[in-house]
């Protein structure tokens, strides 16, 4: 269950300015014992860097949300870091969330974040630069702005936040995502475990100004894929203060399917554009930010907000 937090952690105020892309540091922040051979791939990248001038530290974890405090410090550590997360999009959101806590804890912290695909989907890497390596991008000095999803959500009094660089999901899409990363890798593997899902997914509830209504499936997108096959949007839009809201209300599991299927062969139908969703949530305990899946009540109020250009990271 994810830990409550007192408040709501302070909006921190931020310039962008193009005079400040030299990095004082890379810290390559990495799981040793990833599937994905993280770190092979860190050293790889570290030599990279330190072929263009710049001193590299590796960082790796040694349990489950290291990453997030590893990338505090370092954010904290230094004038400029460049923090990179070789990792999947699970690793990369706990960087992130890591990165935001510098963020709000100092107005000072100048942090550049980035990533190297090192896991299963690896959505954000590949719908942001594909096949462009991250030295090119530090040689070339691409720093962009990148707007980030933050969710909130409340009950008996208590506030929990998190931020999300690509997706948000409540219902098929956590369910689908603790299936797999409950399975065995393997595209086989993984198929079974969504199909299992689908047979065995109850709806959940949301009520909004309209009344109540039950859904399969909801999922706020900053970036146009999800899972390697699944279209959200037509446009990469990362940085314009809106992201995308696709909701599945409750169907039968085989049509449930069929508008899965149609996001695989076009873009999913009926999404739409918004800066924040608020709504009250039943029945929808689990939540998947990125990567990773939380556990949260089975009621609660949930607000999706965007942090417009809260961070700067290196794309193409």
């Amino acid at each position: 269950m994810l830990r409550a937090t007192a408040r709501l952690a302070p909006e921190p105020q931020k310039s962008y300015s193009n005079t400040m892309k030299t990095f004082s540091v890379a810290v390559l922040i990495y799981n040793p014992k990833s599937t994905g051979d993280a770190e092979s791939k860190a050293k790889v990248v570290a030599k990279e860097l330190e072929a263009l001038g710049l001193r590299t530290v590796l960082s790796p974890t040694r349990h489950a949300g290291h990453a997030i405090t590893l990338a505090r410090e370092a954010a904290l550590g230094s004038p400029r870091p460049l923090i990179v997360s070789v990792s999947g999009d699970g690793g990369y959101n706990e960087v992130i969330n890591g990165v935001m806590s510098a963020l709000e804890e100092s107005s000072q912290v100048r942090p550049v974040v980035a990533v190297v695909a090192a896991g299963n989907a690896n959505d954000h890497k590949r719908t942001m630069r594909d096949d462009v390596s991250l030295a090119e991008l530090v040689r070339t000095k691409k720093v962009k702005p990148l707007d980030l999803l933050r969710l909130t959500v409340r009950y008996d009094g208590e506030i929990v936040q998190r931020y999300a660089h690509s997706y948000i999901g409540l219902g098929l899409s956590a369910e689908g995502g603790q299936a797999i990363n409950e399975s065995e890798k393997g595209s086989l593997n993984e198929a079974s475990a969504i199909l299992q899902t689908l047979r065995n997914h109850e709806p959940f509830m949301v009520r909004r100004p309209m009344g109540w209504r039950r859904y399969d499936s909801l999922v706020f997108a900053n970036i146009p894929e999800m899972a390697k096959v699944i279209k959200l949007s037509k446009h990469r839009r990362v940085r314009d203060g809106q992201f995308d809201v696709l909701a599945i209300p409750h169907h039968s599991w085989w049509n449930v399917a069929v508008t899965l299927l149609k996001s695989v062969v076009g873009v999913h139908p009926g999404a739409k554009r918004r800066r924040q969703f608020d709504a009250h949530v039943r029945n929808c305990p689990l939540i998947q930010l990125d990567g990773e899946v939380i556990e949260v009540p089975k009621e609660y109020h949930l607000q999706i907000a965007v942090r417009k250009r809260v961070l700067e990271s290196l794309y193409d």
